[in-house]
């Protein structure tokens, strides 16, 4: 392994750059971490002057290759990502990682290599808190908030009313009201299909829901309807919280029949239409 040549950090640093000049050699099939743009030469002379202007802060005497430790660059790096974003700071280190790499496959002496880069990114993603997650998302008073949404707009009561009884998302609903012919049958709700084309197990519902859904004449947007149990509910809610009330009133009847546990969650798997019975959970969790 060598260092790099020159007597002073500016000639090291045109040396490096010369190191992993790559120039005219496309990127398509090459695994080196040369310098293969004009976008990204500049930022790699923008990583070396910087990393130069601190060295000589530091009064570093060595090849500039040679100072390139883990202490020295994390304390470089820290200095040069404070209040930047998350995903700069990210992007910083791992625009380093690269020319680190192109310099190390160079056959430049180095006292840092990917992997120091790699435990620096997760070191930034873990300062970052985990985002809260949203409890509570089952209406309390469902039934009174459907009446208030009769109240306001009969198809969005009907909406909201399918959404509950069925546990459906709120596209899943538009299809039924929309078409009720192709999908209600013998007061089954049957072929149809919800989030990555999954076919539901055929439901069952109500004549009097279906009587319903067969009275509606105009069906509000997606975003009125959502609107309109924003404000029947003050902003508490959005349709998808009545997928989460069906999820925990369906479990807390099956609780109190005594269903064993397994056999409810699968029930609520299957009317949630999900591939395995973890999804389900996370929506009990939540609800």
């Amino acid at each position: 392994m060598a260092n790099l040549r020159g007597g002073n950090y500016s000639k090291q640093i045109k040396s490096a750059f010369l190191k992993i000049e790559a120039f005219g050699v496309g990127r398509h099939g090459k695994d080196s971490h040369k310098t293969h743009s004009g976008g990204l030469a500049k930022k790699r002379e923008e990583f070396l002057s910087s990393y130069k202007s601190f060295a000589e802060n530091m009064g570093f005497t060595d090849k500039l290759n040679k100072t390139m430790t883990p202490q020295n660059i994390n304390s470089y790096l820290n200095s040069r990502i404070e209040g930047l974003s998350l995903k700069s700071q990210i992007n910083y280190v791992r625009g380093w990682s690269s020319m680190v790499q192109g310099l190390s496959e160079a056959n430049i002496t180095l006292g840092v290599d990917k992997s120091y880069f790699d435990t620096k990114v997760q070191e930034i993603k873990s300062l970052v808190p985990a985002p809260a997650i949203r409890t509570n998302r089952a209406i309390k008073n469902v039934n009174a908030v459907i009446e208030k949404l009769y109240e306001k707009n009969y198809t969005s009561g009907v909406l909201a009313e399918v959404q509950y009884k069925l546990g459906l998302r709120v596209a899943e609903a538009y299809k039924i009201i929309q078409e009720p012919n192709k999908y209600i049958t013998n007061n089954l709700v049957e072929d149809l299909r919800g989030k990555a084309n999954r076919l539901y197990a055929p439901k069952e519902i109500s004549n009097s829901l279906v009587a319903k859904i067969e009275a509606v004449q105009n069906i509000p947007h997606a975003n009125t309807y959502r609107n309109h149990i924003s404000k029947v509910t003050n902003r508490e809610y959005t349709p998808h919280s009545l997928r989460f009330t069906h999820t925990l009133d369906t479990y807390k009847q099956g609780v109190k029949d005594n269903t064993p546990y397994k056999q409810l969650m699968k029930t609520i798997t299957e009317n949630l239409g999900h591939s395995r019975p973890s999804m389900s959970q996370f929506y009990l969790k939540r609800a």
